[in-house]
């Protein structure tokens, strides 16, 4: 069985056609699931393959455990609050910026929150991510369903993280089940948009 896929390419306004066979139970769920979402198979298959480049393929060479929010939340609350809070901003200083150097992206401001908003957020599920600009200042807002234990370390990673990549600094506000980092773009870097390549 054929299917027609189109992936992004280079550029986000060029395609590229590929055609593969596959299983015809795969071809099945494929077809359920695309029912279910209310898209083409083309573009589920697009989105799965979109995973993949962006995330997946750094993420399986990596030890990691799959946990619920009802699972992992009870492991929250017996961590002490300093304990919680110096492991994130141990964590932060470190992971991001591996992760995107892996990805062969420049550290600039752009590429952090994107890195924050599709990577952390749409298919890491740490929380959703909402980022605005207000004055000239940058918002990025960061809703959960967990507690306010995550909330703590959300907040010592993501300072962390901007303070390590960037020398930002950035005005933290942390609730019960969001974050809200206030934050100015440093005037010295240079506009990069190569995290849009797949975006």
């Amino acid at each position: 069985m054929h299917y027609i896929l189109n992936v992004d390419g280079e550029l986000s306004v060029r395609m590229v056609t590929r055609t593969f066979r596959m299983n015809p139970e795969y071809d099945k769920v494929l077809n359920e699931e695309a029912k279910r979402h209310g898209l083409t198979v083309s573009a589920l298959l697009n989105q799965i393959i979109r995973q993949y480049v962006l995330v997946t393929r750094f993420t399986e060479r990596i030890p990691a455990i799959t946990m619920t929010y009802h699972a992992f939340a009870p492991l929250l609350e017996c961590i002490p609050d300093n304990d919680l809070v110096e492991v994130a901003e141990k964590t932060g200083s470190i992971i991001p910026e591996e992760a995107i150097l892996q990805r062969g992206q420049k550290l600039t401001f752009g590429t952090i929150n994107w890195f924050i908003d599709v990577v952390y957020g749409k298919y890491g599920n740490w929380f959703d991510s909402y980022q605005s600009v207000i004055n000239g200042e940058e918002r990025v807002h960061l809703a959960h369903q967990l507690n306010h234990k995550w909330s703590q370390y959300l907040a010592g990673y993501m300072r962390s993280m901007y303070q390590s990549t960037l020398d930002i600094d950035p005005k933290v506000e942390s609730r019960e089940n969001s974050v809200t980092l206030y934050l100015k773009p440093p005037k010295s870097s240079s506009p990069d948009r190569s995290y849009k390549k797949f975006k």
